[in-house]
């Protein structure tokens, strides 16, 4: 029978171009990850649906995005060699350490975990084809 579980052992590495020399080893999630991923996303949205001022919900947004990327990169990267200024290993499941990452730096990692976790386009094409 073929296998239907996410291989927890099974690593990929990839070299940032934001910063030379720098690695990530990421992780797919797996699908009970997937769904506590979008709860994220749903809760906050139903607050946003019951909050009338435009502010607030633009900072709702800002949170769940803040949530949902702490989320991605706390159970897809397994290990990185990226430092801070006093060459200490980030955290880089510490919001702390999040918001002193530089942003070219965050916005690749996350670039690579969502082409990980990302399968609508090869879904779409697998069901178009059966």
């Amino acid at each position: 029978m073929p296998r239907a579980t996410v291989d927890l052992a099974q690593v990929i590495r990839k070299e940032l171009k934001s910063v030379p020399g720098g690695y990530v080893d990421l992780r797919k999630l797996s699908y009970g990850q997937t769904l506590q991923r979008q709860s994220l996303v749903t809760m906050r949205m139903i607050r946003d649906a019951e909050t009338k001022a435009s502010d607030m919900v633009k900072s709702e947004i800002n949170m769940a995005n803040l949530e949902v990327t702490q989320f991605d990169f706390q159970h897809c990267i397994v290990d990185h060699n990226l430092e801070d200024e006093n060459q200490r290993k980030l955290n880089l499941s510490s919001p702390h350490h999040l918001q002193a990452l530089d942003p070219r730096v965050g916005q690749e990692i996350d670039k690579y975990i969502q082409e990980l976790n990302n399968f609508d386009d090869e879904s779409e094409e697998e069901l178009g084809n059966s």
